[in-house]
């Protein structure tokens, strides 16, 4: 049975998860309100927040243009 790829989260992934929080709590937006609005799970974006999940290109198209963010601002080194 072939195992499925699992990509290494790195540091840049955390400071992405952690912009993301900083960016809806500004918003006063509470997790399953992001979730609605980029239609994911909150538990989703509970393991993207804290580092545990990398989100998809698709996924960061949606969190960037919820918490009006460009992509480069939410993706930014």
């Amino acid at each position: 049975m072939k195992r499925k790829y699992k990509p290494r989260i790195t540091k840049h992934d955390i400071k992405i998860g952690k912009r993301i929080r900083v960016q809806r709590k500004q918003m006063e937006l509470t997790q399953e309100n992001l979730a609605d609005m980029v239609s994911f799970t909150p538990q989703h974006i509970c393991y993207i927040e804290n580092g545990k999940r990398r989100p998809s290109l698709l996924l960061a198209k949606k969190l960037s243009k919820a918490l009006k963010l460009s992509l480069g601002e939410l993706l930014a080194l």
